[in-house]
């Protein structure tokens, strides 16, 4: 799994709030970081979280189809290996031939064009694919989680949230930012289903 990547810094969310560099830093990055993991809990981003560019080397089951969903989006493919032991696959796909499998830069879908699968369905382990990863740092995911962290900040100390605790009270957190606009948003555009 690639590292989680913060979607604002602390100096976007000083700038943001209109706070000098430096005031409660430390309860800005508590804040913050918990308000992005509700947001990728939200999103079903536990296994994929929001990522920068990387190289990945990803271990999929077989789908029995020619489709192929990978859990990024990718900008460059190395190399398509079906088998249980990349080291001697059972077959291996050249990613640049375009007569055997098409994929888009920034897309994460790979489709065999040659008549084949991709394994049979749900054949565990069987698929390797080695890619580069493109950033993905949405615009509305970064917006909900700004917004998000400045709503909890601005209403500390409220009886809606409670600021000066920050572990242990997501269910506070979840609750308050329910009906807020962007993070509904950004919910439904960056969900995916569940892996």
């Amino acid at each position: 799994m690639p590292a989680r990547t913060a979607l604002v810094t602390i100096a976007e969310l000083e700038s943001f709030l209109n706070v000098s560099s430096g005031t409660d830093t430390t309860l800005l990055t508590a804040l913050l970081d918990e308000v992005q993991t509700l947001f990728e809990a939200a999103c079903n981003r536990h296994e994929r979280p929001f990522a920068a560019s990387a190289s990945r080397t990803e271990v999929q089951h077989g789908t029995g189809t020619a489709s192929l969903f990978l859990d990024y989006p990718a900008t460059a493919i190395t190399s398509v290996k079906l088998g249980y032991d990349p080291a001697v696959p059972d077959e291996t796909l050249d990613p640049a031939d375009k007569t055997v499998v098409i994929w888009g830069a920034g897309a994460d879908r790979l489709t065999r064009v040659d008549g084949g699968v991709f394994g049979t369905l749900d054949q565990p382990r069987y698929v390797q694919v080695v890619y580069t990863t493109g950033e993905l740092f949405p615009a509305p995911a970064r917006l909900a989680v700004l917004r998000g962290t400045a709503t909890v900040y601005r209403q500390r100390g409220s009886e809606d949230a409670r600021a000066e605790r920050i572990g242990g009270y997501s269910t506070d957190l979840a609750k308050l930012l329910e009906d807020h606009p962007e993070w509904q948003a950004g919910i439904a555009a960056c969900w995916v289903p569940r892996v």
